[in-house]
């Protein structure tokens, strides 16, 4: 589960990012990874919710912006934090796990959202999408970006003998074959799905490079965004105006 990346240099052609609690070694100058597996905006749930990974990564740029100041060379420059791409994807994890609570906990904590999970999606991202707009009224010099993953892995199912993908809800790590490749008390990977299959999930949560990479290039070309702008055209250390989406 990827929570929030910090970005850096003039496009995204990069390496992937070291993670923040891995600081020996790690190389930050093209950015850094928050993220850790399984973790939530709600509180309780996983020990590295969304307001621990804000906590750390305040940390990180004062300690940073410290180091300069002391004349040292800091993990990333001043400049580099006012540039970067800040990309926060979370959420998932909220939603999918009060499916498993008993239903009086479900009552209290989702009264008003109705228990169809794609229902429950929507409402989710309507809200996230309205908290997007009052931070774009507070932070008049950022650039905030929502984008509709939903709407983006959706199509994918949807639509995907237009991507040439013959089981759309089929895993890539489960029992049994087509059309899911899953059985009920049935756990670990039968027969793993090969690197040139087009599959999009892994094990029905999260996704496969494949499916990955196809969504990556959907949310790129801000064709799903609001503002519809191309997300690459934000890497650009602020020498333009944001690519708009016609």
């Amino acid at each position: 589960m990827v929570e929030i990346h910090m970005v850096g240099g003039a496009s995204l052609k990069t390496h992937e990012l070291n993670p923040y609690l891995k600081a020996v070694g790690s190389d930050y100058s093209n950015g850094v990874n928050f993220a850790m597996a399984g973790s939530t905006v709600s509180h309780g749930v996983s020990p590295y919710s969304l307001n621990v990974q804000v906590d750390q990564f305040v940390y990180f740029k004062r300690r940073s912006l410290e180091l300069i100041e002391l004349g040292l060379k800091g993990p990333v420059s001043k400049e580099g934090f006012e540039n970067a791409l800040y990309m926060m994807d979370i959420g998932h994890n909220d939603v999918a796990g009060v499916m498993h609570t008993p239903s009086d906990q479900w009552d209290k904590k989702f009264r008003q959202i109705v228990s169809e999970i794609g229902d429950a999606i929507r409402a989710f991202n309507k809200k996230l999408s309205d908290l997007c707009d009052e931070v774009r009224l507070r932070l008049k010099d950022a650039t905030v970006v929502y984008t509709d993953m939903f709407a983006i892995k959706y199509g994918f199912v949807a639509n995907h003998t237009k991507y040439g993908i013959e089981w759309p809800l089929m895993v890539c790590c489960g029992n049994g074959g087509p059309p899911y490749n899953f059985m009920p008390g049935k756990f670990g990977c039968g027969d793993l799905c090969g690197p040139e299959e087009k599959v999009l999930s892994w094990d029905g949560v999260h996704f496969t490079d494949f499916g990955s990479g196809l969504a990556a290039k959907h949310a790129m070309s801000g064709e799903y965004s609001k503002p519809r702008v191309k997300l690459a055209s934000l890497l650009n250390g602020g020498s333009k105006k944001p690519s708009s989406v016609s």
